[in-house]
């Protein structure tokens, strides 16, 4: 594609149209980092877990337990 021989309506179409791939790329960065971020979280979380000792394990689960468990993020309205 030669730039120099599009007319100026031309350039603004490619331009136009650039201008929406690189959005719906950014869309699609931003989804995958919020993936990357909660699975990261959620390794982090399981290693520190394994390290727990039993006993924290058990305290662990009875504050989750008398908070009502751990709501999901539809219960929490954030999806």
């Amino acid at each position: 594609m030669n730039y120099e021989e599009m007319t100026l309506q031309e350039l603004e179409l490619e331009n136009e149209k650039l201008m929406e791939q690189k959005e719906a790329i950014r869309e699609k960065q931003k989804r995958i980092n919020e993936i990357m971020t909660k699975k990261m979280v959620e390794a982090e979380t399981r290693k520190k877990y394994k390290s727990m000792s039993e006993a924290e394990k058990e305290a662990l689960t009875q504050i989750i337990s008398g908070a009502g468990g751990i709501k999901s993020k539809e219960e929490m309205g954030i999806l």
